[in-house]
């Protein structure tokens, strides 16, 4: 494996960085991307942040684009390909009854980023949730690959909240369906990557963010949501 670069310091990423022990099909992986000449196919599933939202940027990759590029170069003597199965505007729901039967049944990576589509308004804080149960059903579905490994991506919304006359606040740290996917990363024994966590104590400092990555959130975000074109390149590496 090649030393490729990160687009933020080390210490940011390790920070939302979630390990767990005896990750299902890691070392699978890990033994073909060490052969010369693998092919290696990467699923991904999301929303629009996977898919791609950019208000006219034209900038039509996103982070599951970065990830590719960064494999690519790590392990250049294999072939990355990546099956980009988000779809804009929905939650998890559609990928766990229908979408999940398009990820091959040879797949060496899925990557599942669901944390933001539907997820954003403490619609997924609890067990009972419905979107909670989706995206647990998806995990157990994904068994169609037996052989892929899997990794969960959680995003946040880094929007000021505000009222009449009173000064901006960060949205809660809570205000995501992170925490309950955290759970059954756990219990699945899934690794998972958390936007919020690597980010939240700089996202809403420009001058803490431009130490860690270089840019103002300005110039990282589309809007609260979505990162532009600075902002996936710095994503990417960290999901991958």
């Amino acid at each position: 494996m090649l030393r490729v670069p990160l687009a933020a310091s080390p210490s940011i990423l390790e920070q939302g960085y979630g390990a767990v022990q005896g990750a299902r099909n890691w070392d699978t992986i890990a033994q073909k991307l060490s052969k010369q000449g693998a092919n290696i196919q990467v699923a991904v599933f999301g929303s629009s942040l996977t898919q791609g939202y950019h208000k006219g940027s034209g900038f039509a990759e996103t982070w599951a684009h970065e990830v590719q590029r960064w494999l690519q170069a790590a392990f250049p003597s294999s072939n990355v390909d990546l099956i980009n199965l988000a779809r804009d505007a929905t939650g998890v729901t559609p990928a766990a009854t229908c979408w999940y039967q398009r990820v091959p049944a040879d797949a060496d990576l899925v990557i599942v980023d669901y944390s933001l589509g539907g997820c954003g308004n403490m619609l997924c804080a609890g067990v009972g949730s419905e979107l909670v149960a989706s995206y647990e059903t998806l995990l157990r579905r994904l068994r169609n690959a037996p052989n892929a490994a899997l990794l969960l991506l959680e995003n946040f919304f880094f929007l000021d909240m505000a009222g009449p006359g009173q000064p901006a606040t960060p949205l809660p740290y809570y205000q995501t369906g992170g925490d309950m996917h955290w759970l059954l990363a756990r219990c699945y024994r899934i690794p998972m990557v958390s936007v919020r966590d690597a980010f939240y104590d700089v996202m809403f400092n420009d001058t803490a963010l431009q130490a860690a990555v270089g840019v103002t959130r300005e110039q990282m975000m589309a809007d609260a949501m979505h990162p532009n074109a600075h902002g996936h390149p710095i994503n990417g590496p960290d999901d991958g």
